[in-house]
């Protein structure tokens, strides 16, 4: 008898959010969601989780300490060319802010305060299915 082992790999979602009591909600729902959580409270980290763990989907924080979203942002798609699939989740209505990531490839731009943990997993979801 010949047996077959598939395995499924969980889907990496990489989460930058320095806000340690978000990013622990943001963890704990990912996971309750089927997927692999992985976290940095910095955008120095994230670019470095980023580059060693090749997450499937990136929920980014545009005010962060080390490195703004802004600059991981651009890393990811210019320094490490990668078209990974981008939720901007941040509490800047800046336009300004708003333009320069839809220009860099951003998928969604969420503010903090008008998105519920759903409609992020639903935004999640979604991109998974499109990429």
């Amino acid at each position: 008898m010949i047996s077959i082992h598939l395995e499924v790999q969980m889907k990496k979602i990489l989460i930058i959010e320095d806000d340690p009591e978000l990013r622990k909600a943001l963890m704990l729902s990912v996971k309750q969601w089927g997927y692999l959580g992985l976290e940095a409270k910095d955008g120095k980290i994230g670019t470095e989780l980023f580059e060693k763990e090749q997450p499937d989907l990136v929920v980014l924080d545009l005010a962060i300490p080390f490195r703004t979203g802004i600059e991981v942002l651009n890393d990811i798609r210019i320094k490490l060319g990668s078209e990974v699939p981008v939720i901007i989740l941040t509490n800047s209505e800046d336009t300004g802010d708003k333009a320069a990531v839809e220009i860099m490839g951003t998928n969604r731009y969420l503010l903090k305060v008008n998105t519920p943990l759903e409609n992020i997993k639903s935004e999640i979801e979604a991109l998974l299915q499109q990429s």
